[in-house]
């Protein structure tokens, strides 16, 4: 009797399986499809950041793979001044000429992209739960709901950062960052 009950359940679990069987593989066939694009777009990122392109049309590129990757509507690249006291928006894609004109020159420190590149910490926004009142009179202007705001490093030091720019709220997942 206690082989046969045994018996019943292993039948019940491999019944189961077989059942689910096609929606894991179909969920599994989307994550490796996703970490393909990802790939495809780091190489990408990656073969022009090794070209001999100058700065801000390198931007303009890595701001344009980066903003269809991820499905953000609008998008800058800012680079820091040799002080490091002042950021500069160096590309742009999609945001309004009142956006460039406040948002052109800001101080580093100020506002949630100023505190990215002060901290060099990479963050995602959806601007429903901010707790803290930031300077974000041009974003929500502009009708963004979220933002993620990443910083471009090299030998350990910040020279930029990069934003996307989302008209639905949304909160990017770290594997994303």
């Amino acid at each position: 009797g206690e082989l046969a009950e045994g018996f019943n359940q292993m039948a019940d679990k491999l019944q189961d399986l077989y059942v689910t069987l096609e929606q894991r593989v179909e969920e599994k066939s989307r994550s490796v499809e996703m970490k393909n694009r990802e790939l495809a777009a780091l190489y990408d990122v990656a073969a022009f950041l090794n070209s001999s392109t100058a700065t801000e049309p390198l931007c303009g590129i890595v701001l344009d793979k980066l903003s269809v990757l991820i499905g953000a509507r609008d998008g800058v690249v800012r680079l820091v001044d040799a002080k490091g006291e002042q950021m500069q928006i160096v590309a742009s894609r999609g945001v309004s000429k009142s956006f460039l004109a406040e948002e052109n020159c800001i101080a580093v420190g100020n506002c949630l992209c100023g505190e990215v590149a002060r901290d060099g910490i990479a963050v995602s926004s959806d601007f429903s739960f901010m707790s803290q009142p930031m300077l974000l009179h041009a974003c929500k202007r502009d009708g963004f709901q979220a933002v993620v705001a990443v910083p471009i490093r090299s030998k350990q030091r910040v020279m930029g950062m990069l934003n996307l720019f989302f008209d639905t709220p949304r909160i990017l997942p770290p594997s994303e960052i």
